[in-house]
């Protein structure tokens, strides 16, 4: 296609996009081996060789994937210590990605407070634990708030019903994942549609997991009550 453009059929085509530089002719983009970050094995234990070969590379950043957390148990306390050695000889950043849980204590069965509190101990047990990684200073130790448990999802403007009035609201819900606070179990809900019979005609209306949501407390507070009257 010519850079000027030219015309064809009645319409004029035009490069809309030239291109990135070459990587045979560099410009003044280039990012330097130094600048790029990279991670540990996260199936090993032996975080000291992990380190060692990491270094070959020339990286300056080395962040510690201990996301399994039989691997993290079993790294002894003397490992971190000298990784710290190392990145203080070498010059390195080291930072720790702590054990892959839900730290709210939720699974797919549901929540529970024992598995609440076993998060709380794993979080606070890894964070005293990558202190040796820099006992003078601070560390980066990152945790996924959520892993594994299915989430929420919003409606996009184009589905909403009237754009204008929910965004005064805030924003809608199209997915809802609720909790039974009394068995912790998870509830599903979505946008769908319901059909009414009507004096001449079907009715439809949307239900929406907001409205669910209220249906759902609505029925459960009246079958608690039928069940303290009997």
């Amino acid at each position: 296609m010519a850079k000027e453009g030219y015309k064809t059929g009645g319409y004029r085509i035009s490069d809309i996009y030239q291109g990135s530089y070459s990587s045979l002719t560099p410009k003044s983009e280039y990012v330097t081996a130094g600048s790029l970050g990279i991670t540990t094995d996260p199936r090993s234990a032996n975080i000291l060789k992990e380190v060692s070969e990491k270094l070959s590379m020339g990286v300056k950043q080395i962040e510690l994937a201990t996301v399994s957390p039989e691997t993290f148990d079993s790294i002894p306390k003397q490992y971190f210590k000298e990784v710290n050695r190392m990145a203080k000889l070498t010059g390195i950043n080291v930072s720790l990605h702590g054990p892959v849980m839900d730290v709210a204590g939720m699974s797919q069965q549901g929540f529970s407070e024992t598995s609440r509190e076993a998060a709380e101990r794993k979080v606070a047990e890894t964070l005293l634990r990558s202190h040796e990684l820099n006992p003078d200073g601070n560390i980066t130790v990152n945790f996924h708030s959520a892993e594994g448990i299915p989430g929420s999802q919003f409606l996009p403007p184009s589905e909403r019903v009237l754009p204008s009035e929910e965004e005064k609201e805030g924003r809608k819900y199209k997915r809802m994942i609720a909790v039974e606070k009394e068995t912790g179990r998870l509830i599903p809900l979505e946008t769908e549609k319901k059909y009414y019979p009507g004096k001449e005609k079907i009715e439809e209306k949307m239900l929406t997991p907001e409205k669910s949501i209220g249906m759902l407390n609505d029925t459960k507070w009246d079958n608690s009550l039928s069940l303290l009257i009997q």
